[in-house]
């Protein structure tokens, strides 16, 4: 079958969700400190004072790209959280909550995916469109996209845990059109406006915001469904 572009897809929010939902960083915390300190009574406000514009997709004008390892990454968020717990009180076992925390949110096992996920990727797939699933995620984002089945539709994965580069970074889109092959036609779709429309469109990709609103987006669609629509109504973008 003939290829007729690449689509790149965010995750978090667009494709799946999280263990509490998209962007379920502090409810993990919370969920570390229920197993470890029952009736602790620390909210997710409480943290976030100490968790706000720490994560690296807070600060995307920054590169890490000295972090060449999962575990060098996950040692620099845990080090945010550890922060947090001491924070709000529990400074003599903050490294071990910050480390429980860490593997709740990593664990594939808790993440979902919208009904409208597979159905439209494995029809635009049939149709000749290529996926490649593009987000500011965790080191095993690649992992959790086979417990989920998205390997199965998707051919190339791009995680900013592994290139150091947050969207909307250039570089960050750089790398991905690189790992897509510099396709002619390509479309980025994503619920995050600055990072997943702001970004794509400077880099040259004509993007879609999905299931959130902003005033200046172009093109919002209000599911997968709608937006695979205005992909192929007008696949050259």
């Amino acid at each position: 079958m003939t290829c007729v572009g690449v689509i790149f897809w965010d995750f978090d929010g667009t494709l799946g969700y999280g263990p509490h939902g998209p962007g379920s960083w502090r409810p993990c915390l919370i969920e570390a400190l229920d197993q470890l300190h029952p009736g602790h009574g620390v909210t997710p406000a409480d943290l976030r004072q100490y968790t706000r514009n720490r994560y690296p997709w807070s600060n995307p004008d920054v590169a890490h790209t000295h972090l060449v390892s999962a575990a060098e990454w996950w040692a620099e968020l845990e080090a945010v959280f550890a922060e947090a717990f001491k924070g709000v009180g529990y400074v003599e076992t903050a490294a071990e909550l910050a480390n429980l925390a860490g593997r709740f949110y990593a664990d594939g096992s808790r993440w979902g995916l919208f009904e409208d996920t597979i159905p439209v990727l494995q029809q635009l797939r049939d149709d000749g469109w290529r996926h490649a699933v593009f987000s500011n995620n965790v080191p095993e984002l690649e992992t959790n996209l086979g417990l989920l089945g998205l390997n199965q539709v998707v051919e190339v994965v791009v995680c900013s845990a592994a290139i150091g580069y947050e969207k909307p970074h250039p570089e960050a889109y750089r790398c991905a059109l690189r790992a897509a092959g510099h396709p002619r036609t390509r479309w980025m779709v994503g619920d995050n406006f600055q990072a997943d429309v702001v970004g794509a469109e400077h880099a040259g990709i004509p993007a879609i915001l999905v299931r959130s609103e902003h005033p200046q987006a172009q093109r919002r669609a209000k599911d997968l469904v709608e937006a695979a629509s205005i992909i192929t109504a007008r696949p050259t973008g």
